[in-house]
């Protein structure tokens, strides 16, 4: 998943050119105004989910598994909507709902349905009605669409209206994908690559596409997908280099220490701030508001070291300068409520391994660590330049997603810590 990292709901393509290390970070100033985050929107809001996934991401058992679980929880936040369908009955399931291809016409001709499509001889539609009283019961309303309508949906219900909109992506990596396509023995390996390949050139992105790796086990799929449905997914804010050398040489080495220690790789970044739980529509906007306070950082790391703490097992301190510390506080401000503890203790690094190692493993780790960053230039300085939002919830990090990623430029308020 992660060698997707940049493609899923990136606002900024393309690499910016490095700063070089030893520009002066004197234009850094602090704010004439306070940063305050704005609340999150209530868990009751109305929101629709425009549900998509390639053949073998498992979408079915995820949605399905999400509804029974909302079921028996008796939480009623969630709904999902039945569609027409010209299929005969025993080819329909119980969120379809079959019609005729007569009344489909007739139906649509008369404007009763608010998204309509056809496909592969099939006609589909969403009633106006069942939409419309869904919204206005403040229901989270998960609806299965073509991708077709996306557009459409994002125009007339988020642009006009000022409704949440997303794309809940029920995805997997390439590998998964095919081993469970070839599974189902229907298609011979070459038809299933070429399957694979076509589900990827349409997938979907920006910041109303929430992606859910069904790379876990089935509960944690399912649990990820209830929190997305339900606006309460918990986030990040990373800093990530930007040198191509630097970061080139960290994702070589994290995949090395990863592999050898039967770990799932991911890629090298500094996390800032501290992780927060709202909808993705929030969440972006605490992120561009703290990315437009903050300029590049120069970053410096020092030393390594080692830790029983799953995400720190093996990583490279930081240096905590003025500016670092004060791009930390400023990303505090616009996503954690009043009230929050500023001045903690922030120890910032990059890890390069994750897990519950012994003591001895953990020597290794480091020995290696220490050796390569020698041979490799990773003890010089570099610049972050992005501001990358993630998706964070579960300690199955290898379904971790990036939503966005904003650029950081120079000439930006940064608000310093009242010290």
């Amino acid at each position: 998943m992660w060698a997707r990292l940049g493609r899923l709901g990136r606002l900024h393509v393309g690499a910016i050119a490095a700063v070089p290390c030893a520009l002066s970070l004197s234009y850094i100033r602090p704010c004439e105004m306070e940063t305050k985050p704005a609340p999150a929107k209530p868990g009751r809001a109305a929101a629709i989910y425009l549900s998509m996934g390639p053949s073998g991401a498992g979408k079915d058992t995820l949605l399905l598994g999400a509804r029974e679980a909302f079921a028996k929880a008796g939480d009623d936040r969630v709904q999902f909507l039945q569609r027409d369908i010209t299929r005969s009955a025993d080819l329909t399931t119980d969120l379809e709902a079959n019609v005729s291809p007569e009344e489909f016409k007739r139906k649509e001709s008369a404007g009763e349905y608010a998204l309509s499509w056809h496909a592969h001889k099939t006609c589909y539609g969403i009633t106006t009605a069942s939409l419309e009283a869904g919204l206005a019961a403040e229901k989270r309303l998960v609806l299965n669409v073509s991708r077709t309508v996306v557009d459409k949906v994002l125009k007339e219900y988020k642009e006009k209206r000022g409704v949440e909109v997303y794309c809940i992506a029920l995805n997997a990596t390439d590998a998964t994908l095919k081993k469970r396509l070839l599974a189902r023995g229907r298609e011979t390996p070459t038809e299933v690559d070429e399957r694979v390949r076509r589900a990827r050139m349409g997938d979907p992105y920006g910041e109303h596409v929430i992606t859910v790796f069904n790379e876990a086990t089935i509960e944690e799929g399912i649990d990820l997908t209830q929190k997305a449905l339900t606006g309460s997914l918990k986030y990040s804010l990373w800093l990530v280099p930007q040198d191509a050398e630097w970061g080139t040489a960290a994702k070589t080495i994290i995949k090395d220490l990863s592999s050898e220690h039967n770990m799932h790789s991911f890629p090298p970044h500094i996390t800032i701030g501290k992780s927060f739980v709202t909808n993705q529509e929030d969440a972006c906007e605490r992120a561009r508001r703290a990315a437009d306070s903050l300029n590049p950082v120069v970053i410096q790391p020092t030393t390594t070291s080692t830790s029983s703490a799953f995400f720190r097992a093996a990583v490279f301190e930081l240096k905590l300068t003025k500016e670092l510390e004060a791009a930390h506080s400023a990303v505090l401000k616009a996503t954690q409520p009043d009230g929050f503890d500023i001045a903690a203790d922030y120890r910032p690094h990059v890890s390069f391994l994750y897990g519950v190692h012994d003591n001895d493993v953990l020597s290794r780790a480091e020995a290696k660590l220490r050796r390569k960053a020698g041979m490799t230039g990773l003890t010089d300085e570099f610049t972050a330049q992005d501001l990358v939002l993630v998706m964070t919830s579960g300690a199955a990090y290898q379904c971790w997603t990036e939503v966005a990623r904003y650029p950081l430029r120079w000439g930006n308020p940064v608000c310093a810590l009242k010290i």
